[in-house]
């Protein structure tokens, strides 16, 4: 689902959407909502309709780490303050920073870093902060989703190693761990 919306943005603009591209409100939602549905289905504390205060749940109750927690919620105040300052600004719904390249493009990113409090160089340090935002929120996204579920498929290829084909379906075999039968099955042709 991820991938199919950054494939919606069109070239050039992933890296100005503070929304949709990536390392953007969207990860962190998707972050925060699809661990409520995995662990809100028993656990009845996940279950509010606020990012924050599911994020403050999630991680009260040890579904993701404090300091996790705290970047993720510190990323999504920042995004969600940029993109308020950048619709006030241009009094219109907008998720895309200023295009640099533009001809007002440099005075717009001065005047959104100074509203943000960046007085030496708002342009940079307002470009910088948004990199480092961004590059942290694709750290958090991919260690709460990707590496536990590539750990789960290592763990079930070194089961298998041993395993042997145990039942054949239209062609599909399935292949089980000899110690934990069926846990780390999978099908195969």
């Amino acid at each position: 689902m991820r991938r199919r919306v950054v494939a919606h943005i069109p070239a050039g603009q992933a890296e100005r959407e503070l929304k949709l591209g990536p390392g953007g409100l969207r990860d962190i939602e998707f972050s925060v909502q699809l661990l409520q549905l995995v662990h809100g289905r028993t656990d009845d504390r996940l279950r509010s309709g606020h990012t924050l205060d599911a994020l403050a749940a999630l991680s009260a109750h040890g579904y993701v780490g404090r300091k996790d927690a705290a970047g993720l919620a510190d990323a999504y105040r920042f995004l969600r303050r940029v993109e308020h300052l950048l619709q006030l600004e241009r009094l219109r719904r907008t998720h895309m920073m200023p295009d640099p390249a533009s001809p007002d493009g440099p005075g717009q990113l001065r005047r959104l870093g100074r509203a943000l409090g960046y007085t030496a160089d708002p342009v940079r340090e307002l470009t910088e902060a948004r990199r480092k935002v961004s590059a942290e929120v694709r750290r958090l996204h991919e260690k709460l989703f990707y590496r536990p579920l590539l750990n789960a498929v290592a763990r079930c290829r070194r089961r298998r190693r041993g395993s042997r084909p145990t039942r054949r379906v239209h062609g599909w075999r399935r292949w089980d761990s000899p110690t934990r039968a069926g846990r780390c099955g999978t099908w195969s042709r």
